[in-house]
């Protein structure tokens, strides 16, 4: 899989795609999972296998990668963000925010982090207390152009007391 990184193809891309669309389990357990432990250079083969899968199947996919990821490396963000189109328990939703909560001062400047916030912000309404003193601590320490939009959107969300969604 590594090798395929470096060299992929469409053909070998179309493939594996064809493979988790018919083996979804096994392709969960003998390439998604162990490559949440790599170290990827070139994302796109494993947000190709996350798109394959069906919404019902990320939470799944959620819980390998909380279980798989210690420490978030930044390619971890680009993953995670596209695993994020599904509501979660809140369980679930403390550890995704307590995995980035632990990085948000080394990716203050990271675009793909804060995009990664924003998507929480937009998708995982109601949050708890603790989720909410979490968001906030990311969104002081974030410096990128995407700050104000994180600000505003907090702000207006707590204003109204968690009771609206945006569609």
């Amino acid at each position: 899989m590594l090798q395929l990184e470096k060299n992929s193809n469409r053909v070998d891309l179309s493939t594996i795609t064809k493979m988790a669309e018919k083996f979804p389990d096994d392709v969960r357990k003998c390439l998604v999972v162990p490559l949440f432990n790599a170290n990827l250079k070139n994302t796109k083969i494993i947000l190709m296998l996350i798109k394959s899968y069906a919404p019902s199947a990320k939470k799944e996919l959620i819980s390998d990668f909380l279980e798989a990821v210690d420490e978030l490396q930044p390619w971890h963000v680009t993953v995670l963000q596209s695993l994020l189109d599904i509501q979660l328990d809140e369980d679930t939703m403390t550890r995704i925010l307590s995995l980035l909560v632990d990085k948000a001062l080394a990716y203050a400047d990271d675009k793909n982090y804060s995009q990664c916030i924003l998507s929480l912000l937009k998708t995982q309404s109601p949050f708890t207390d603790n989720q909410r003193n979490m968001l906030h601590e990311m969104i002081i320490t974030h410096k990128t152009v995407f700050k104000k939009p994180m600000k505003n959107l907090f702000d207006k969300m707590f204003r109204h007391r968690d009771m609206w969604h945006i569609s």
